[in-house]
């Protein structure tokens, strides 16, 4: 019809003057579609913030209520060693101390409990002055220190006697203390009424002539109030470094910033480990734990800014991310130039992209990818077609690992008893395990299978 005719000429000269005057792209379309996208794209993240927010407060107000009211975590906690010298004696994997002492290894390593050096490298060496090159400039990644570290976020996962033992009989280092939050778990309640989980944190401080060595343990699989703490995705406010996570932050100030206690402790265990000698520092951790170690080092920069100078090396094992894009430029400000920190992350392992980018969570770091097959990679670019492999190949991947273990006997069968269990329940925890990420990383450095460094 004419009007119909009349109108849409209407509407081209007036779009027409529009995209003469501000630009607009020559398809009406395509503006359509942009604006349409856009919307979309806004709605999904409302919709996924939403979801997790009242995700979040259902697990933080009412689970929380029920743990506290059946004592579960209680029980689990209680059950523990039990567990643990039940598996030793059916797996007959004990550790045996210098004094004949036979003690269970943990949940976590009984199934990767090698704890030995490596022919590729001599620790007292690595840790040497000559060999530091200086921690005033940038210490690069290094394969021998990263699996070294590995080692050292894998011990803290024992009990003290075999953290001491390993490090003073097989190190050949010196054990300097180990600190807890104390035995139980504890639950901050804010003003606001929301209760945050603060796990019991551990974490051991051994050193060598010319280096010290603080190594953060991670969620016990047993310690509910661990892994809840791990898992929630609030936030809150810190003096000069933007918002960081609450529970982590918990775990080193116990809700209390002005007197800090297990950080004031540490710090107090660095400096009586460093006896006046200037020695570096590296700080180390595994998922929980390598999220302490960042805040951690953060808190340091903030509050000992001239220890914070003697950092040489953060090496975070599968770390959640801390904190907002405030706390993310602020730690890169401090120490990523020069480049100080590496976030280590292995195959599907889902804990290093957790809490969501949605939530204003922001990674901190270059990102050194391990991948199901043990290649360490570097390049950006080489680390997204990784994710893509591991992440659309999962399950295949996942099979063949199992089936490796089944049928190969090329690892121990406890792990290969984790996997089955983990594939029904959480099949995104199989790469998390503090052993994979070791003993990968000893893999590639014995068959030299680590990319070069690229810029």
């Amino acid at each position: 019809m004419a009007w119909q005719r009349h109108v849409s000429q209407s509407i081209q000269l007036l779009y027409g003057c529009l995209q003469a005057e501000k630009g607009w792209p020559a398809d009406p379309g395509l503006v359509l579609r942009t604006t349409a996208h856009h919307w979309q794209t806004r709605a999904t993240a409302y919709a996924r913030n939403s979801f997790l927010a009242a995700y979040s407060t259902f697990i933080d107000n009412t689970l929380v209520a029920v743990l506290q009211l059946l004592r579960v975590d209680d029980l689990f906690r209680r059950l523990t060693p039990w567990l643990e010298d039940s598996l030793a004696f059916l797996t007959r994997n004990w550790h045996y101390t210098a004094d004949g002492n036979r003690i269970a290894y943990s949940l976590v390593n009984n199934a990767a409990s090698d704890f030995s050096i490596p022919d590729q490298y001599d620790v007292q060496q690595l840790l040497h002055k000559n060999t530091l090159k200086g921690y005033d400039a940038a210490s690069d990644y290094n394969p021998q220190t990263s699996h070294f570290l590995a080692l050292c976020m894998k011990v803290v996962y024992e009990k003290e006697l075999v953290i001491k033992d390993v490090v003073e009989s097989w190190w050949g280092l010196q054990f300097h203390s180990y600190w807890q939050t104390g035995s139980d778990s504890f639950v901050i309640e804010s003003d606001s009424g929301q209760r945050t989980f603060v796990p019991r944190t551990r974490a051991a401080v051994f050193c060598s002539e010319d280096a010290v060595i603080l190594s953060f343990r991670g969620s016990e699989p047993t310690n509910l109030i661990n892994l809840r703490s791990a898992g929630t995705i609030s936030m809150l406010e810190c003096k000069g470094m933007g918002r960081v996570h609450s529970g982590f932050y918990g775990a080193l100030f116990n809700g209390d910033e002005e007197q800090g206690r297990l950080f004031d402790d540490l710090v107090g265990s660095i400096y009586s480990a460093d006896a006046g000698k200037g020695k570096a520092i590296y700080l180390t951790g595994h998922s929980l734990g390598a999220a302490l170690s960042l805040l951690f080092a953060a808190e340091l920069h903030s509050r000992h800014s001239e220890l914070a100078k003697r950092v040489a090396g953060i090496y975070a094992y599968a770390t959640p991310r801390v904190g907002d894009a405030a706390f993310a430029k602020a730690f890169t400000d401090a120490f990523c130039n020069p480049e100080r920190v590496y976030r280590v992350a292995h195959g599907a392992d889902i804990i290093p992209y957790l809490p969501p980018k949605v939530l204003e969570y922001e990674d901190v770091g270059p990102e050194i990818f391990i991948t199901s097959t043990g290649r360490v990679l570097f390049n950006q670019k080489d680390i997204k077609r990784a994710h893509k492999i591991e992440g659309w190949g999962f399950l295949p991947l996942y099979l063949y690992k199992l089936g490796r273990g089944l049928l190969g006997g090329s690892e121990n069968p406890m792990r290969t008893l984790y996997r089955l269990l983990l594939l029904v329940t959480f099949p995104g925890l199989n790469d998390h395990f503090p052993g994979d990420y070791e003993a990968k990383l000893r893999k590639a450095l014995k068959e030299g299978n680590i990319d070069q460094r690229q810029a």
